[in-house]
C-alpha cells in the first residue's frame, strides 16, 4: 500500500509541474500527428471544451509541421452515423473542428464502439465526401518516411470492438464471425512483413487501463491483440475508449500503452501496476516520431498546456 501511495502522489505531482508548459518546437524533419478519440458529444460543455481542443490542435498545426491527425474511435458520440448523409457529421465533427488548420491534413480514423451502435462503414464511406478524412477500411497500415533519413515508420490501424466478446453478442449483424480472426492474421501478417524503425500501433480498446468499463472487455483485447504486439516488437499502442490520459509500462514488456483521452469529457482514473502516468483531464496528444527516439505530449484541451511528455528511445 506504501508504494502505491508514493507512485500516486509522484504521478499528481508531476502533472502540476508541468501543467504550465507549452508543447516545444516539433522538429520539422519528424513524422509528427495529433491523435484525438473519444470526441463528437451533444452536451453544451463539453462542446465548448472540444472547441477548446480544437482551436488548441489548429494552432500546433500552423506552427509546426504536422503530417496527420489520427482518430482512435468514438469521433461521434453517442450513436454514432447511419450514413455520409447523417447530420450528426456536422453537428459533432465539422461544426466543432472547423478550422481551416483542421482541413489542412488528412484525418485517419478506426471506428469506436459507438460507431458500431450506428453504422461502422460510414466511417470509411465519408472518405468520399470529404477532403480531409481518408480512411480506407475498418482496419487498415500505412508507411511513412522519415524526411531525412527516409527510415520507415509502420502505423497500424486496428477495429478493436469485434475482438471483444461483449461487442460482437451486441452488434452481432455488423461483425461477421469470422471478421476477428481475419483481423488478426491480417495484423500480424503486417507487422511480420515489415521491417519498419517504429511500429505504432492505433486502436479503441485499450490492452491495459485504469477504468470502470468491464475488465473481461482488456482481457479479449490482451488475448488477441497483445500477443502479436509483443511478438514483433511493436514500440507504441496507443488508444482511447476510457477517457482519461494514462500511460503504462508492464514489466518485463517494451511496448508503451498509451491511452489518449476525450477531447470534451474526463472520467475518473487512478494508478494500477506499470502506470508512469494518469489524469482525468480532457485533451488529445501529440508524437513526433524521429531516428532515434518518439516524443509524446499529452495535452490539455481548456488551455492547450502539456500535462505530461515522455521519451522513448531507440537502441540502433
Amino acid at each position: 500500500m506504501k508504494r502505491i501511495i508514493i507512485v500516486l502522489m509522484l504521478c499528481i505531482f508531476g502533472a502540476q509541474v508541468s501543467a504550465q508548459t507549452k508543447l516545444p518546437h516539433l522538429p520539422k524533419n519528424n513524422l509528427n500527428f495529433i491523435l484525438i478519440s473519444d470526441s463528437g458529444m451533444k452536451d453544451a460543455k463539453h462542446r465548448e471544451i472540444a472547441s477548446s481542443a480544437a482551436s488548441v490542435m489548429a494552432e500546433i498545426i500552423m506552427e509546426n509541421k504536422i503530417g496527420f491527425v489520427a482518430v482512435a474511435g468514438d469521433p461521434i458520440h453517442d450513436n454514432g452515423v447511419q450514413g455520409v448523409g447523417d447530420p450528426e457529421w456536422k453537428f459533432k465533427l465539422e461544426d466543432i473542428f472547423a478550422d481551416k488548420a483542421l482541413h489542412s491534413v488528412p484525418w485517419h480514423a478506426v471506428p469506436g464502439n459507438h460507431e458500431y451502435k450506428g453504422n461502422p462503414d460510414a466511417l470509411v464511406e465519408y472518405s468520399q465526401v470529404s477532403r480531409r478524412w481518408h480512411t480506407p477500411a475498418r482496419y487498415y497500415s500505412m508507411e511513412k518516411k522519415l524526411k531525412r533519413t527516409k527510415d520507415e515508420v509502420l502505423l497500424v490501424f486496428l477495429d478493436t470492438t469485434p475482438l471483444v466478446k461483449k461487442r460482437r453478442d451486441l452488434f452481432p449483424e455488423k461483425i461477421t464471425p469470422d471478421y476477428p480472426q481475419r483481423e488478426m492474421e491480417w495484423f500480424d501478417s503486417t507487422l511480420a512483413a515489415s521491417d519498419a524503425l517504429w511500429k505504432i500501433v492505433i486502436g479503441h480498446q485499450p490492452v491495459y487501463a485504469s477504468t470502470y468499463k468491464s475488465l473481461q472487455e482488456r482481457i479479449d483485447i490482451q488475448n488477441t491483440v497483445n500477443p502479436i504486439l509483443v511478438k514483433y516488437d511493436a514500440d507504441v499502442y496507443v488508444c482511447g475508449h476510457v477517457h482519461s490520459f494514462q500511460h503504462i509500462i508492464v514489466e518485463g514488456c517494451s511496448v508503451n500503452y498509451v491511452v489518449n483521452s476525450s477531447t470534451g469529457r474526463s472520467r475518473d482514473v487512478e494508478n494500477i501496476e506499470g502506470t508512469r502516468f494518469c489524469a482525468d483531464e480532457q485533451g488529445f496528444t501529440v508524437f513526433s516520431v524521429g531516428k532515434d527516439k518518439i516524443d509524446f505530449w499529452f495535452i490539455r484541451s481548456s488551455d492547450g498546456n502539456v500535462i505530461y511528455n515522455y521519451t522513448i528511445t531507440k537502441e540502433l
